[in-house]
């Protein structure tokens, strides 16, 4: 069901179609070119790229897309055969919208849930879909609505595992899906080498899913600084313009002068009330209030399950248990 008001949501915010922001162009040239046949190019000199006139001209107006993954890209292009780019860029985002929901919601295969957590998981996934900055990436039909629903697939599927799944491909390959969609390091291969030791999986297997994790992103970078992609990885820092920004994202609830799209995204340097950064305190509040009731739920279904078990878990058993995890 919230799976619906989400999608039922991003779709009232789409109603006049996707805003053109600066990123969205970037998106929307290569799926157009990926929906006539010429994949992973655009007919946009890249904002990021290395490229000059002439070497544009060389090219033939047509040059590699290097200014995000080509993930995107590649799948809505694909949907754009049929729907065109602007429909199909639309859809995907719905699409993307309604799936974080309701993984984010149901959560793993392998675990119950209360009906305190459903409503606790449902108040935050409706009010992440509704926060004034996710609604600048849904209107403008940018990547990141699809990298978070495939990033919490990939929370889910390292449960299911951890639990006692016997296949580690479904979150190897969600790593590559979440690298080809923004480039995020290799963090999230960390994540799932940790869980395959911990399950005592063979060396072989290890190398063979961080390959299969590692390979496609890798093969993106390489062949977007080799094609004159000008992106540079490392830590930026947080400014004051990036807390204002949060600001008015959470005080555009309450203000729709602070929540106006064109505001959020090109002038998050102007002065704000001081009523806005004390919202911001009591958003921060109220989601630590909310994970820490998740954590504190989680770990009493633990304590009793344990409790319940504990009796007749043989010693032979006990060995066979996977390696802690040590934080």
């Amino acid at each position: 069901m919230m799976s619906i008001v989400a999608g039922a949501f991003a779709a009232v915010q789409l109603r006049h179609g996707v805003v053109p922001m600066l990123d969205t162009v970037s998106y929307f040239s290569g799926i157009e070119a990926t929906s006539g046949w010429n994949p992973i190019t655009t007919t946009l000199a890249p904002s990021f790229s290395n490229f000059d006139v002439l070497q544009v001209l060389q090219h033939g107006g047509r040059l590699p897309f290097v200014d995000f993954p080509v993930g995107y890209p590649l799948l809505a292009g694909a949907i754009a055969i049929v729907t065109g780019a602007r429909a199909a860029m639309a859809l995907t985002i719905i699409a993307a919208i309604g799936l974080l929901t309701f993984v984010g919601v149901s959560g793993p295969r392998t675990r119950t849930v209360s009906s305190g957590a459903l409503a606790v998981r449902s108040m935050l996934a409706l009010g992440v879909v509704a926060l004034p900055v996710f609604r600048l990436t849904t209107q403008g039909a940018l990547s990141e609505p699809l990298f978070c629903a495939t990033a919490v697939c990939l929370i889910c599927a390292l449960v299911e595992y951890h639990d006692g799944g016997r296949s580690w491909a479904v979150p190897a390959v969600l790593v590559a899906a979440c690298g080809l969609l923004r480039f995020v390091g290799a963090a999230l291969v960390v994540l799932l080498v940790v869980e395959m030791w911990r399950r005592r999986e063979s060396l072989r297997n290890m190398l063979l899913a961080s390959m299969v994790a590692v390979v496609p992103t890798m093969a993106n970078i390489v062949w977007a600084a080799a094609a004159g992609g000008g992106h540079t990885a490392g830590w930026r820092g947080l400014d004051r313009r990036d807390l204002n920004t949060l600001a008015r994202s959470i005080g555009g609830w309450l203000d729709s002068t602070l929540g106006d799209l064109r505001l959020t995204y090109f002038a998050a340097d102007r002065s704000l009330p001081w009523w806005a950064l004390c919202a911001v305190g009591v958003w921060i509040a109220l989601v630590a209030l909310s994970m820490w009731s998740l954590v504190a739920m989680a770990a009493s279904g633990t304590a009793a399950a344990h409790s319940a078990t504990s009796g007749s878990t043989s010693t032979t058993q006990q060995e066979a248990l996977p390696r802690p995890l040590i934080v």
